[in-house]
């Protein structure tokens, strides 16, 4: 038996952007940049590792609008276009002769790569590869609420947070062909009684903030180290801080090392507008992905060595697993090894933190060849380790203060009522229409419950309080509730309008077989 278990659980979300009506939306490149940077990366070398004859499993948990993303035919074109201007505008680099050579050379080759990853290897099916990864037992694929929705602020009725839970389990049912063993809490926001939903659609487990396990009644007899189970038999795993802080943590964690891509200087500063012009690049400038220097001091910042980099990432991989182990020495739980649950944002890696995937890779290596510490699933815990303590688990999330706060705030407050009053509209129509066999009536409600889906989502809370993209995120919400109450409207006036009907299906085309 290990010393140790590590459960890493990766989660990959995006919100929704898809905006065929426009051209080169500035949001898409969110998408692009996260498969270039994170997605991509990771899904090779999780490949890598399993033909090596590698013996580990990781969770991954995937956003049902992510991977209606990645699915979708016109994303997955504009992605490769994308692609395509990458390349040319890093072969236009390598013809400069100025300081940032070397790295021109460097993006030059890692784009090309990129680009034949995706095109050939993969055949843009990145869903179809995840699904592989998980039959060969390297993943256990998860899922969370439809469209990353705060469940906690959406218990006013509890129809939302359902209609949240059921229609992601239903659409991972449908990418994956299998159902989800676990579910990702958005913002790991835990709410008492949340576990009934979560059991009814058969989630076995969930993963909660420390204090929220912490805080539980009863004291768990060991802590964060081991999970709990509630009342009717949903499991909590709970993140462990010191395994959080370390990669986290803005002062301490291993992003912030000197020798690591510094993420905000875009190198387009530094390139003429006719360069970016000849590689498809359209005004408005959008960031190119491209950077040329590392964290270093203010205000001059030196050149990124990738090499460099590289070589920190290993002994950063060593730091962490070392810490474990010697947190394990000084825990003594009397049947089981301790369990340490590392929970992040997938973006984390390669996205925020260009080494991430590399630190990934290191610590799987050295974890397998050491053999103290073993790199499991929650479902495989629950197997080896069946009986665990019963608990009423508190209220909680990984936000800042620990529960609600970023998410209900003056800035954002008012966005509540709104989903609460179109969420109420709705359930009277859905009641008003139960026994209504009208095709186009059933459309509709599909349509007027997709939009409100997609205003529930907790990212456009979270950017408003955050001050990135404000502007963006009201129009999307204000725009999405705008469309449920317009067609709510037809439904009550018995005048549906069929084209408007057919064009906002095909721009949120999330969902498709919806339940009512």
């Amino acid at each position: 038996m290990p010393s140790a278990y590590l459960a890493l659980v990766l989660h990959a979300h995006l919100p929704f952007v898809r905006h065929p009506d426009q051209a080169q939306a500035s949001e898409e490149n969110w998408l692009f940049e996260a498969i270039s940077e994170t997605y991509l990366p990771l899904l090779s070398m999780l490949e890598r590792l399993h033909a090596e004859g590698r013996r580990f499993r990781l969770t991954l948990s995937i956003s049902p609008t992510l991977a209606c993303m990645l699915q979708d035919p016109y994303l997955q074109q504009a992605y490769a276009q994308q692609l395509q201007s990458m390349c040319r505008l890093t072969q236009a680099l390598t013809q400069q002769n100025d300081e940032y050579q070397a790295l021109a050379r460097f993006y030059r080759d890692r784009f090309a790569d990129t680009q034949a990853l995706y095109e050939l290897h993969y055949q843009r099916d990145l869903l179809g590869v995840i699904q592989r990864l998980q039959q060969a037992g390297v993943i256990e694929l998860i899922t969370t609420a439809a469209t990353h929705a705060y469940l906690p602020l959406l218990r006013v009725q509890e129809g939302a947070v359902e209609r949240q839970i059921r229609t992601a389990i239903h659409s991972h049912q449908r990418h994956f062909q299998q159902s989800p063993k676990g579910f990702w809490l958005p913002e790991c926001a835990y709410y008492p009684g949340l576990e009934q939903h979560l059991q009814q659609h058969g989630a076995q487990y969930c993963f909660v903030e420390a204090h929220g396990l912490l805080s539980a009644q009863p004291t768990p007899h060991f802590g964060v180290y081991a999970p709990a189970r509630c009342a009717n038999g949903v499991w909590l795993f709970a993140r462990d801080p010191a395994s959080s802080a370390q990669v986290w943590s803005a002062q301490n964690g291993y992003p912030g090392d000197p020798d690591y891509r510094e993420f905000y200087a875009d190198a387009m500063t530094h390139m003429p507008v006719e360069q970016l012009q000849a590689a498809g690049f359209t005004p408005p400038y959008r960031a190119t992905s491209l950077k040329y220097h590392r964290v270093t001091g203010h205000p001059t910042k030196q050149l990124y060595q990738p090499q460099r980099a590289h070589r920190k990432a290993r002994l950063h991989a060593e730091d962490f697993l070392q810490h474990r182990l010697n947190t394990a020495r000084h825990l003594h739980l009397p049947d089981r090894p301790p369990l340490f649950v590392a929970c992040y944002d997938a973006e984390l890696f390669g996205h925020w933190w260009f080494e991430g995937p590399q630190w990934l890779e290191h610590l799987i290596r050295t974890a397998g060849e050491d053999e103290s510490l073993e790199l499991i699933a929650p479902s495989q815990y629950q197997q080896r380790h069946p009986h665990v303590q019963t608990v009423s688990p508190s209220a909680s999330s990984w936000g800042e203060h620990g529960y609600h706060h970023f998410w209900l705030n003056p800035h954002n407050d008012w966005i509540y009522p709104l989903l609460h009053q179109a969420s109420k509209r709705l359930q009277e129509a859905m009641q008003s229409q139960a026994h209504s066999s009208n095709r186009l009536i059933q459309r509709c409600l599909r349509q007027v419950t997709r939009s409100l889906l997609l205003a529930q989502a907790s990212d456009w809370a979270f950017m408003i309080h955050n001050g990135t993209t404000v502007d963006y995120a009201q129009q999307q919400l204000k725009q999405w509730l705008a469309r449920v109450h317009e067609l709510l409207d037809q439904l009550e006036r018995n005048s549906i309008d069929e084209q408007q009907l057919d064009k906002l299906e095909a721009i949120d085309c999330i969902f498709p077989q919806l339940e009512l």
